[in-house]
């Protein structure tokens, strides 16, 4: 009787002490490359990557480890996958299909404005007359092109090159309606917002790849959300906005990665931002019953 008690309290020890330590991590997580391991010990590891929208040489030349377990990958699991056809979707859906043009719909002080702020991004003025406002919102959030080779779609070539199927976790026309669900007025909110610091965002891009490279997820989250609030003149729609593009979208993830998980050996590239936090991906795969072990 009194080792049947004394192995209760040490599993009672051993459960407060793993909640209490994933607790204190929510606070800290660091890592850009995890390990993931499923309540079935028959079924191979997976491993989930935080990737950030960049075709800086920092940041897209995958470090050895990570480049191992890609190689040795059952599958490729991407946000989108980065086929031509989806390519060809995602490009078309920016811009408006018939006579209206951005110019008409935006005050010319702002649309003035807009026209200097996409000028690293080397677009024609007449595709920028042609862009919709949650396209130009979107764009204006990534930092301006260098070469061209974004890392998630270098992820995509390379699952190609090495004959490895690759998988999409979301389609075009879902990430679309992220933005559609906001009324026309509140979509030019938020762009007057990032247009009014875009002498910043230079700076800000800087900072997050810094925050990238420490591969500290959680500082990155908070900055990341720091800075969008600072900058907004209706927090509550930035907040929306914030919930509807991480936390909603994690949810869907999940589910999604769930069939790749119990094959076994799949490597998921996500955007870092969608792992930190109580809603973040690692702590949902723990809440799920696996296990998410930092590797780098």
């Amino acid at each position: 009787m009194t080792r049947l008690i004394d192995y209760l309290l040490l599993l009672l020890l051993m459960m407060t002490t793993t909640t209490t330590t994933y607790a204190v991590a929510l606070d800290s997580q660091t890592g850009l490359f995890w390990q993931i391991v499923g309540p079935r010990p028959d079924i191979t590891p997976s491993y989930l990557f935080g990737t950030i929208h960049s075709d800086d040489p920092r940041v897209s030349k995958l470090p050895p480890l990570i480049q191992q377990r890609l190689e040795q990958a059952n599958s490729v699991v991407l946000e989108l996958l980065m086929d031509i056809p989806t390519i060809q979707q995602a490009s078309n859906a920016k811009f408006f299909d018939d006579s209206q043009t951005l110019d008409a719909l935006l005050d010319p002080a702002l649309y003035n404005k807009i026209v200097a702020a996409l000028q690293p991004y080397q677009l024609s003025a007449t595709l920028i007359k042609k862009m919709k406002p949650v396209a130009v919102l979107t764009l204006l959030q990534t930092p301006p092109p260098k070469n061209g080779n974004y890392l998630d779609f270098l992820l995509y070539q390379q699952a190609m090159a090495l004959k490895i199927l690759p998988y999409g976790l979301e389609q075009v026309p879902e990430q679309l309606q992220l933005f559609d669900a906001f009324s026309p007025a509140e979509q030019l909110i938020l762009l007057t917002d990032t247009v009014n610091y875009i002498n910043e965002l230079p700076a800000i891009f800087e900072q997050l790849h810094q925050l990238y490279l420490q591969k500290n997820l959680t500082t990155l989250l908070t900055y990341s959300q720091n800075y969008l609030l600072a900058h907004s003149s209706h927090p509550t729609l930035t907040q929306t906005f914030l919930k509807r593009l991480l936390s909603d979208r994690n949810y869907k993830m999940l589910t999604r990665m769930l069939p790749r998980l119990q094959e076994g050996n799949a490597f998921i590239a996500v955007g870092a931002l969608h792992l930190p936090g109580a809603d973040g991906l690692l702590n949902l795969l723990v809440q799920r019953g696996y296990r998410v072990i930092a590797l780098y």
